[in-house]
């Protein structure tokens, strides 16, 4: 038995590997029955308590192949995030030296090369550098 949660899907499929037979228990259903602190020892027991439980439902592990599709997909979602908000930010900033970037993504892009090709517009000669960095960091995730 083991507490569904960080690692729980490792240490199933090494004792499943081993011939053992693994299951995996809420973590929500384990803290609930928890009486004291959160200790290696209050837990071990709400985990035993918890597996003898009438009508349990166990949740299901993951094998290796599901565990790094999750993860490519989980890193997928956050690298779309984190392009979502530099792009965001760099349209902030051009508004800021009142250039004339609008809402599009095409008005972005003609912008940013604009800026590039001129080494900077008045102001943004110092930030070239930067812009250009940051710009080449939006073209490596698709979404």
């Amino acid at each position: 038995m083991f507490e569904s949660s960080g690692g729980s899907n490792y240490w199933n499929q090494l004792a499943t590997d081993f011939g053992h037979q693994s299951r995996l228990i809420s973590s929500r259903l384990v803290s609930a029955i928890r009486q004291n602190q959160k200790t290696d020892k209050s837990d071990t027991l709400a985990i035993i308590q918890a597996s003898q439980l009438p009508d349990i439902k166990f949740a299901s592990g993951k094998t290796n192949s599901q565990q790094q599709a999750q993860s490519m997909l989980k890193l997928r979602e956050q690298a779309i995030k984190q392009k979502t908000a530099l792009k965001n930010q760099l349209k902030g900033l051009m508004r800021e030296f009142n250039l004339p970037v609008g809402c599009s993504h095409q008005s972005f892009i003609l912008m940013t090369e604009l800026i590039l090709e001129d080494e900077g517009i008045g102001k943004l000669n110092a930030m070239h550098l930067y812009i250009g960095l940051a710009s080449g960091d939006l073209g490596h995730v698709d979404g």
